[in-house]
């Protein structure tokens, strides 16, 4: 729902410590899900970021995910920062909650037991994850194209993970962001477009984009659902800017 993140982790899948600040309208948020209401039947609708908590309206991200009833449960993911941005009217709302641990200092262990009495009342579900590594999902360089097609093959996270944001559908979380780091060129084929599409004609294209063979042209910038783990940290402001400048020479050099 959001870009930007209070944390820079290096290998963030969604590329937070190198976009700009931006956000998702709550009503774009409900003309997307109404759209794919009907040819999609996921069993959680996951509300993420960036730092979705950092998002000025969370209540209304929310309210308008679960209006639509595309799933029959909602989740929220957080890095566990601003938990007390999450107000008990949201959590009326949810069902899950993922918190990502990156330290268990005495503060924030009273921070944690505080809002595990919170979503207790409330019945939500907390699933906590210990962050201490990060997936390498990142290339240094392009792959080939062969090798792109291995690792779609291979990767899971088209099968589990997809997305909808801003009038586009996408099998995979990360083309999206290297959409608003670059431009729509070269991943005008990574998504489909929703909006304006008769549904019986959007159910064929989604069906025909899910079952695709082909590597997505951002899979050449990415090792997939079986990359390396490494330690998790926290970029530079100079590695953010070189780290930025070296994913956007990556992108022009696709053809």
């Amino acid at each position: 729902m959001v870009n930007h993140c209070n944390l820079t982790c290096d290998h963030c899948c969604s590329y937070s410590p190198l976009l700009s600040p931006s956000e998702v309208d709550p009503d774009e948020l409900t003309q997307d899900l109404h759209a794919l209401k009907g040819l999609l039947k996921p069993q959680l609708l996951k509300i993420v970021g960036g730092e979705p908590t950092l998002h000025s309206n969370l209540f209304k991200i929310l309210s308008s995910a679960k209006a639509v009833q595309i799933a029959p449960q909602l989740s929220l993911t957080t890095n566990g920062c601003f938990l007390d941005r999450i107000t008990d009217e949201c959590l009326m709302l949810l069902d899950h909650i993922t918190i990502s641990v990156y330290s268990l200092e005495p503060r924030q262990k009273s921070i944690f037991k505080s809002f595990i009495k919170r979503a207790k009342k409330f019945t939500v579900i907390l699933n906590w994850k210990i962050q201490d590594t990060f997936s390498q999902m990142d290339r240094g360089e392009l792959s080939t194209r062969a090798d792109a097609e291995s690792i779609f093959q291979s990767c899971w996270i088209h099968d589990r993970c997809h997305s909808v944001r801003r009038g586009v559908f996408y099998c995979c979380t990360r083309t999206q962001y290297l959409k608003d780091l670059y431009g729509e060129t070269p991943f005008t084929d990574d998504g489909v477009r929703i909006r304006d599409t008769r549904q019986e004609k959007l159910l064929q294209k989604i069906h025909k984009y899910l079952n695709r063979t082909e590597p997505l042209n951002s899979c050449r910038l990415c090792y997939g659902g079986q990359a390396p783990l490494r330690p998790h940290r926290l970029l530079s402001k100079k590695e953010q800017t070189l780290k930025k400048a070296q994913v956007k020479e990556l992108c022009r050099c696709i053809t």
